[in-house]
């Protein structure tokens, strides 16, 4: 099993702080200043922390959005789709590996079926056949990234992309 991100472990320090000054997050989390006011930026940026008031030590901040996003929330899926966002290119194993985590598992096989589901709605495309002779495994590019949310395989063997509002029926053969 992979362990979560810097990110996520800090935003999870966090969270469970109620209340706290950038020094203190970093002694709980045992990482650099840097480090953290780096995170802590972009979470004030994205509107998931704001600052409350003041004590001898500094700013006093409290999470505001433990919602959609954190790693303990996120869905196989939206890890998958997250892990292919930030690679572009990847196997199916690749996927597995960095989207698998203890509250959201992703198996080979899992990987291996939303893959396919997405190549055949055009989301994706074979960069490199896979050659199993040699041990190779196929290689991905994601060509459609719609946006954050992961695009959703429906009953109507379609995928819904939230993103747009689309469906993309699965019908048609892959590329």
């Amino acid at each position: 099993m992979s362990r979560p991100s810097i990110e996520d472990e800090l935003f999870a320090i966090a969270t469970a702080l109620g209340e706290f000054s950038r020094t203190t997050l970093r002694e709980k989390a045992g990482c650099e200043y840097m480090t953290v006011q780096r995170h802590m930026t972009k979470w004030i940026a994205a509107g998931r922390l704001r600052m409350t008031g003041r004590d001898g030590t500094g700013k006093l901040y409290r999470v505001i959005d433990a919602q959609p996003g954190d790693a303990t929330s996120r869905s196989p899926e939206q890890n998958m789709w997250l892990a292919m966002r930030k690679n572009r290119t990847f196997t199916f194993r690749d996927i597995a590996a960095l989207a698998n985590t203890t509250n959201a598992p992703v198996s080979e096989k899992a990987a291996q079926a939303y893959i396919r589901l997405l190549l055949q709605a055009g989301y994706l495309k074979v960069l490199e056949k896979a050659l199993p002779s040699s041990g190779r495994l196929a290689t991905y590019m994601l060509i459609r990234n719609s946006g954050p949310m992961p695009p959703e395989v429906q009953r109507v063997r379609a995928i819904f992309d939230p993103n747009t509002g689309s469906y993309e029926h699965i019908w048609r053969a892959a590329k």
